[in-house]
């Protein structure tokens, strides 16, 4: 593949999903800008001088950018190049924004999608266009920062956020599992991987830190806890981007699971999943006192991230996918 001009859009912490897709676009050689939307770039016209600076044949588009500044969007839409729709959390954004995507879909000539759920299906043929799976990846070259040992690292959110505030039944279910962990596991060091300005003991929680700072944390906890709040029933393959990281970065996940999901990581081997807060809570005290078999599905399991969640191996993929789809 010959290198392209590729323009990312959106902000981003350097260890999410999209710092990892930039990064890994620019190691594969293709001509790189990362536009965070913030300051000059937020107006139309700083956004339309840097398009015709940089003159780029493809603009990756972050979703959530195309409805809160439509003057800049449309300064996208103006442009030459080919425009990718992309998203890791639909159909959570379509579910929770519905007005919005619908007014920016049709813009865009290629819809790249985290998400392979019926809805996700049905919504690129709704506006004809060629749809192209990108599950989460996971940057093998990201530093793991030093991080202390603890017993439970539950991965998300314990604060009311702007889509927790649109996800009350979200909010209390993941309040309602860490209760349990930490009543059912009596003394074990529950610890939460989010921000602390919940109202959650102090204790319960990480400083507030960057999300790639968190990272370090995972092979540092002897059994890291996820959690599903799935907004869209039916059989997905769609893992959220936590999981993926977690399970890159070396750490043991017992993960809440749904129907699609044995398609990426096969359950006590890779993962181990739990369906009940009564299973879930056996599964942690038993993976506690039986730390050398964690190790072992964890090693499994970062195995599978670095073979078929490659950052580079995907996106040369996809990019291959998005070109040949908008020839």
């Amino acid at each position: 593949m010959r290198p392209y001009k590729i323009m990312f859009v959106g902000g981003y912490h350097p260890g999410q999903m999209l710092g990892t897709l930039f990064r890994a676009c620019e190691r594969l050689g293709h001509d790189v800008l990362h536009v965070p939307c913030m300051g000059e770039t937020e107006q139309p016209e700083g956004l339309m001088a840097l398009i015709d600076s940089f003159q780029p044949e493809i603009i990756w588009g972050f979703i959530p950018y195309t409805w809160r500044k439509p003057e800049s969007f449309r300064a996208i839409v103006m442009s030459s190049a080919t425009l990718v729709y992309w998203d890791f959390d639909f159909p959570q954004a379509a579910v929770l924004n519905p007005g919005a995507v619908d007014r920016a879909v049709p813009y865009f000539d290629v819809f790249v999608s985290t998400d392979d759920s019926e809805i996700a299906c049905e919504y690129a043929d709704l506006y004809g266009l060629p749809r192209v799976w990108l599950p989460p990846v996971y940057d093998a070259q990201q530093p793991l920062c030093p991080a202390p040992k603890t017993d439970l690292l539950f991965m998300g959110h314990g604060y009311a956020n702007g889509m927790f505030q649109k996800q009350p039944l979200a909010r209390t279910q993941r309040t309602a599992m860490a209760a349990t962990l930490r009543e059912s596991l009596g003394r074990t060091r529950l610890t939460i991987c989010g921000d602390d300005s919940c109202n959650w003991p102090e204790d319960w929680c990480l400083p507030h830190v960057q999300w790639d700072e968190h990272f370090g944390w995972f092979p540092r906890a002897k059994v890291n806890v996820g959690q599903f709040c799935l907004i869209a029933p039916g059989k997905s393959r769609h893992m959220n981007f936590r999981p993926v990281v977690c399970i890159g970065a070396g750490g043991f996940l017992i993960q809440e699971y749904h129907e699609g999901l044995e398609d990426c990581f096969v359950d006590g081997q890779e993962i181990v999943y739990w369906t009940t807060y009564k299973d879930l809570v056996e599964k942690c005290g038993y993976y506690l006192e039986h730390q050398d078999e964690a190790r072992e599905i964890a090693e499994r399991g970062r195995q599978r991230v670095l073979r078929d969640y490659n950052a580079e191996t995907r996106m040369e993929q996809v990019l291959g996918e998005v070109i040949a789809r908008t020839a």
